[in-house]
């Protein structure tokens, strides 16, 4: 299994942050934002990813915790999935379009295949 990050913060703010809470992890990819890249909800990111990984789209658990990152997954064409420890609401997940949302980290473990 694959780990990335996407994230609307520069991109080495995002690197920087991922080489410090993710160190235990191998990361397969990391994205933040560039004049290049267009902001989420933008799917172009989430695609950059999934041809860097060389894995269709629609492979992809897309875990977030805000409409943006529903929206994105949606629009890439990933499973979108809520993550309740973040910023929203489980409603405005859902209304965003989250398949799923999960309130712990381990939870994702019963959506795996």
């Amino acid at each position: 299994m694959k780990l990335a990050v996407l994230s609307n913060k520069s991109h080495d703010f995002t690197t920087r942050c991922a080489e410090h809470y993710l160190s235990r992890w191998s990361v397969s990819a990391v994205l933040g934002q560039t004049e290049n890249r267009p902001r989420k909800p933008d799917p172009a990111g989430a695609l950059e990813i999934a041809r860097q990984l060389n894995e269709p789209p629609e492979r992809f658990i897309y875990l977030g915790d805000s409409a943006v990152d529903m929206k994105t997954a949606i629009g890439a064409g990933m499973y979108p999935v809520g993550a309740l420890w973040g910023f929203r609401t489980r409603e405005e997940l859902e209304e965003s379009g989250a398949a799923e949302v999960i309130e712990r980290p381990l939870d994702l473990l019963g959506l795996l295949r």
